[in-house]
């Protein structure tokens, strides 16, 4: 029934209010310090092996040098084959007994010296100090970072990865909620975005759902726990058909507020380095929390916002052991056992998932882990 508004098991007339619309999330191990004043690097040589001290005036994240990284690769294109061996090169000298001067520009394609300068000047590369006016040596200055960029889409280039086919099965392993999926259904099939936020606690499938969606072609899943209002960015910017958010309470106002523009007018923008960027993503948001109530009313305004209630326990059971034989491939009677023990316990469907592939068919070693931990 109608709930507050909202939409509550039945589908009410209305709209999600918003033209347009759009994780990776980025995760990159440690790098060293950055010296920077305008992202710029300062070495000394410090005897055969440490020739690559570091003087810093101020530190740069690991996302902020992927940031750098992605930027330059879409201001300056000629530059990725240049980084990709210098990548490569890097690679290849790893565990040389000798330090590795690096590479010189003659060395590398479509750059010339003056652009391994101007990559040296914003950090990205470093020069060797042993270098003279005849010969400038060139690094990395974080090659991990490096081969993460290069692996991104460029900026503005859509995202190659499925078509616009929806499964058959999309939805079969989600017990009722009927009417919530054909309102998705129709979300996905609109000629113009559309948003859709859903609401209910822990065991109302609303994360199912959402993994569901994550088979589409196109499609995007980030955590709103570990969102960045950058990371945002670059999603969208590199196209996605779908931009799936779980747990989108968790993430705050400002890196939300990127949402804002996208959602009204498919409108996503960064400024970096004072160079201004804008494009247009008619891309649509799918987003899942527990509770909507510390989500900002011009946030929730742009969705189709649904409250879905818990499974009862036999139905949660049903979805749990429908699961684990669709997307786990576990035999249906074994599957059956295990959601019927998981669900005494836990309403988390992952909980069944995880026990399943724990205990490898062995039934046995199964009722022991949910015994143990659950």
């Amino acid at each position: 029934m109608a709930h507050g508004g909202h939409l509550a098991g039945e589908v009410e007339d209305g709209s999600g209010d918003g033209g347009g619309l759009t994780g990776h999330e980025v995760v990159l191990p440690a790098s060293p310090e950055l010296a920077v004043g305008r992202r710029s690097m300062e070495r000394v040589h410090g005897g055969r092996r440490g020739g690559y001290r570091r003087r810093t005036r101020a530190t740069v994240t690991p996302v902020q040098l992927l940031d750098d990284l992605v930027a330059v690769l879409d201001r300056m294109p000629r530059a990725r084959g240049a980084l990709a061996r210098l990548a490569e090169l890097e690679g290849v000298h790893a565990g040389d007994e000798r330090e590795w001067l690096g590479a010189e520009w003659h060395e590398l394609e479509g750059v010339s010296g003056s652009d391994l300068a101007r990559l040296a000047g914003i950090g990205i590369l470093v020069r060797h100090p042993l270098s003279s006016n005849k010969h400038r040596y060139y690094r990395l200055a974080d090659p991990d970072a490096t081969r993460r960029a290069l692996t991104l889409p460029a900026v503005g280039e859509p995202l190659a990865d499925g078509d616009d086919t929806i499964p058959d099965d999309l939805f079969s392993v989600v017990t009722g909620h009927d009417v919530v999926k054909v309102l998705i259904l129709r979300a996905l099939m609109a000629e113009r975005p559309v948003h859709v936020l859903l609401e209910g606690g822990p065991g109302s499938a609303k994360s199912l759902l959402l993994d569901e969606l994550a088979r589409l072609g196109g499609s995007r899943y980030i955590l709103g726990q570990t969102t960045t209002r950058a990371g945002l960015v670059d999603v969208l910017l590199a196209g996605p058909r779908y931009l799936l958010i779980d747990e989108i309470a968790d993430a705050t106002d400002r890196d939300l507020s990127i949402l804002l523009p996208v959602m009204e007018s498919g409108r996503v923008s960064r400024t970096h380095h004072g160079r201004h960027e804008e494009r247009r993503t008619p891309v649509s948001v799918f987003a899942a929390c527990n509770s909507s109530r510390n989500l900002r009313p011009a946030l929730l305004a742009r969705f189709m916002h649904v409250l879905i209630p818990e499974y009862a326990p036999d139905e949660l059971q049903r979805v749990m052991a429908g699961f684990l034989v669709e997307r786990e491939g576990v035999e249906p009677e074994l599957a059956e056992e295990i959601a019927a023990r998981v669900a005494r316990r836990s309403r988390n469907v992952r909980h069944a998932a995880m026990i399943a592939r724990l205990a490898g068919g062995d039934r046995r070693v199964a009722a022991e882990l949910i015994d143990t931990w659950l």
